[in-house]
């Protein structure tokens, strides 16, 4: 079996477990019935089955075939994203109930992704940008030198 099989059945597996432990702790605000539960255990094992590699072993491949310069071009488009995906919260928390609750960490995943993605991307006209800015400062600082 691949690891990209095995990653689909540990996420379905997974997803249907803590579907029957929330079910079971928290039985008295959810007015589901056995048949609910399965449903919606069966489609969020299906939504995972897809899902799981691209979340697990996809980015993993990638980090190890990836250069230095591309893992620290992520790590700042993610810490910009979630800077980002922070000053939006409040706003989207203010919305009604279930806007309220979802809005926000679709908003922080949304952001987070964009920003990696953006800076993975244009990692070369960022690195162009600064190599400007401190060639500018070394000629000025030159020029007050002599």
């Amino acid at each position: 079996m691949s690891i990209n099989t095995i990653a689909r059945f540990a996420g379905a597996l997974l997803t249907i477990s803590v579907v029957t432990v929330l079910f079971f702790l928290d039985r008295a605000s959810l007015p589901l019935n056995i048949w609910w539960l399965g449903g919606i255990a069966l489609g969020g094992a299906l939504l995972a089955f897809v899902i799981t590699p691209y979340i697990t072993v996809v980015p993993y491949r990638w980090m190890r075939e990836a250069a230095a310069s591309d893992l620290v071009a992520a790590v700042i488009g993610l810490i910009v994203g979630l800077i980002i995906s922070f000053l939006i919260f409040i706003p989207l928390s203010n919305l009604p109930p279930i806007w309220g609750r979802i809005l926000p960490f679709v908003g922080t995943m949304v952001c987070g992704g964009l920003g990696i993605s953006l800076a993975v991307q244009r990692k070369n006209d960022f690195s162009h940008l600064f190599q400007a800015a401190f060639a500018s400062r070394r000629a000025r600082e030159r020029e007050r030198e002599s």
